[in-house]
């Protein structure tokens, strides 16, 4: 698709959808504390997953990659779009992991919105990643063809 659509629609999708969660209320520490602590070890396999296929695909070298690698401009595009999501995909994990162990105190009333932006970087996230495989699987399919 295009660069804006690429880079923008997914995190102005996930805000829509947070600001929605947060207007009605739907979520909140007691309910998501258990996903936030739970979250580093998704993240960190789909960080793992994510930088795995960022090396078959510099370093592959059977036909489809070989034919991927031709078409320069949708390589290169597709290649920093993965570098992207992985940079996301660590930033999430390492934002579930601090706000998850760390002890706050009765009075911080601020940790709503600390879930609400991990809600946030989630949905973001799972978006792109989706998207992600969706341009991978297309560009996989254009070069067996």
């Amino acid at each position: 698709m295009g660069k804006l659509f690429d880079y923008l629609a997914t995190p102005i999708l996930s805000l829509i959808l947070v600001l929605a969660l947060y207007k009605f209320d739907l979520v909140c520490w007691e309910n998501s504390c258990e996903l936030i602590k739970a979250f580093p070890t998704i993240g960190t396999c789909s960080f793992g997953f994510l930088l795995t296929m960022f090396t078959v695909i510099i370093q592959g070298d059977n036909s489809a990659i070989q034919r991927m690698r031709v078409r320069k401009k949708p390589f290169i595009k597709f290649v920093s779009f993965n570098k992207y999501v992985v940079i996301l995909s660590f930033c999430s994990t390492l934002y579930a992991y601090t706000i998850g162990n760390f002890s706050f105190p009765k009075s911080f009333t601020g940790i709503d919105y600390l879930v609400d932006i991990f809600y946030l970087l989630l949905i973001w996230f799972i978006l792109q990643t989706i998207y992600f495989l969706i341009v991978f699987y297309i560009l996989v399919k254009g070069s067996i063809n």
